[in-house]
């Protein structure tokens, strides 16, 4: 225990708490009572908790709402929970949990609001008795080894939240995929072994869902022609299946995206100049697709909002565009592998929010520009497998730059760079795919499950 709460001293067992203070609102740290003095609540997160479920907890006939989340507990689910009928939160995500969900929960446990069991080592499918969870709108799995099907969800009309990422999941995405959840809001089965020919236009076109991620599965086909605006979706990462066709000009539809991702799929044609009229896009990529060839889309200068822009691998040529510096907001822009020749444009290094660039294996030539000294955060300059040189020994003086590759190996290397952390020969695969991987930094954008799917606030206070 990081903080006892007064457990176990002489004090009655409703006065074993601590009061903490999250945006105005008062929580119990400990033990919270009924009127008639029975424990209707345990809420003990981050405190350092090891061993085993007690199953003494099972006494408490009142209790409504048990979190244990992000401490060390270990073992199973104790059977004798199963009388614990009134629990209508149960949150131990972030523990050492291992074995399956009781076959009980459904049954045993009715009116379950919150049922939240991420980051453990849990295994097993999804027990039937789940269908009866009627009243449940979270429902929290991501980051275990759960298998099978997604079947018994199908019909909890309640369901706001699903996180059900990084598991062994299976499941055909189709017409009738989770068709009837009219009221979801987040759903993440992203890292499963979903299948399906053609992602289907109702996930597209949920009034509801905010964030729709359904990447690093195994999904074929085409993305959905629109037939209706929506005004609610603001996530959609498809990455990393093998989607194919062109990206239609219906994207447009989703006019609230704020997060778009469609990088290491199969898509072809040209990217369409509708996404120039997503004015709210934040964070575009694109990357690792078989796109025309084309230059950089201009239409891009029309998104002044863009923090990350990402279109490595995507058939790319002709210059670096004299416009890139409009986005004035980016974070990252990775215009790498492809085959952009020119020279590196004094517009890139008016980029003042930069931390990420990376133009490694085009055909840039000239010489690089002590400028980029210039660019205060900038964490990462990857600017190997070019036809670039220059003497950088001034402007490293000056700089300290996390990851900085260059082809500044050998004796007779064109660019010398003091400063660099990798020194690459021209030619050479010293920056590979492999150590690419090693040095993939995370980026600025992963979105943040909102507070509200877990209550109270504190659950997800950092």
């Amino acid at each position: 225990w990081t903080d006892k709460l007064g457990f176990l001293t002489h004090d009655h067992e409703c006065g074993w708490f601590k009061r903490k203070t999250v945006d105005n609102d008062v929580f119990a740290i400990g033990v919270t009572c009924n009127e008639p003095l029975r424990v209707s609540s345990l809420l003990i997160p981050r405190n350092n908790l090891r061993g085993h479920l007690p199953k003494e907890l099972a006494h408490l006939k009142a209790l409504s709402f048990l979190d244990l989340n992000r401490n060390e507990i270990q073992g199973t689910i104790p059977d004798g929970y199963w009388v614990l009928n009134n629990l209508n939160f149960f949150d131990l995500r972030k523990n050492l949990m291992t074995g399956t969900i009781p076959l009980w929960i459904g049954t045993a446990m009715p009116k379950l609001e919150v049922l939240a069991l991420s980051d453990n080592l849990m295994d097993g499918t999804i027990p039937v008795s789940v269908e009866g969870l009627s009243n449940l709108h979270t429902l929290s799995l991501d980051d275990n080894s759960f298998h099978g099907s997604l079947h018994p969800v199908a019909d909890l009309t309640a369901l706001q939240f699903v996180y059900m990422d990084n598991n062994k999941f299976q499941g055909n995405v189709n017409s009738e995929f989770l068709a009837n959840l009219a009221n979801l809001v987040h759903l993440d089965l992203s890292g499963n072994q979903l299948t399906g020919r053609n992602v289907p236009v109702h996930l597209f076109e949920h009034p509801r869902m905010r964030v729709l991620d359904l990447h690093d599965n195994n999904l074929v086909g085409t993305l959905p022609v629109l037939s209706n605006e929506n005004s609610a979706m603001r996530f959609l990462a498809l990455y990393d299946n093998v989607l194919d066709g062109s990206i239609p000009r219906t994207i447009r539809n989703l006019k609230a995206l704020t997060h778009l991702d469609l990088t290491g799929n199969e898509l072809t044609g040209m990217i369409p100049a509708d996404i120039g009229d997503m004015t709210n896009l934040t964070y575009i990529f694109l990357s690792e697709n078989n796109f025309a060839q084309g230059n950089v889309p201009n239409f891009f200068v029309s998104l002044p909002q863009l923090r990350e822009l990402s279109l490595a691998k995507t058939n790319l040529v002709g210059t670096i565009p004299e416009w890139i510096d409009a986005l004035g907001k980016l974070v990252l822009l990775d215009l790498s592998r492809n085959r952009l020749d020119g020279t590196i444009p004094s517009d890139v290094w008016n980029l003042r929010n930069l931390q990420y660039l990376l133009l490694q294996r085009n055909r840039l030539s000239g010489t690089i520009s002590d400028s980029f000294s210039r660019l205060p955060d900038l964490k990462m300059l990857l600017l190997d497998n070019n036809n670039l040189a220059g003497n950088l020994q001034s402007a490293c003086a000056s700089v300290k730059i996390d990851t900085f590759v260059a082809d500044c190996g050998g004796a007779d290397a064109p660019v010398t760079c003091p400063c660099c952390t990798l020194c690459c020969s021209p030619g050479d695969n010293c920056n590979d795919d492999l150590l690419y991987g090693n040095l993939d930094p995370v980026w600025e954008l992963n979105y943040t499950r909102s507070s509200y799917s877990f209550s109270p606030l504190i659950l997800d206070e950092n």
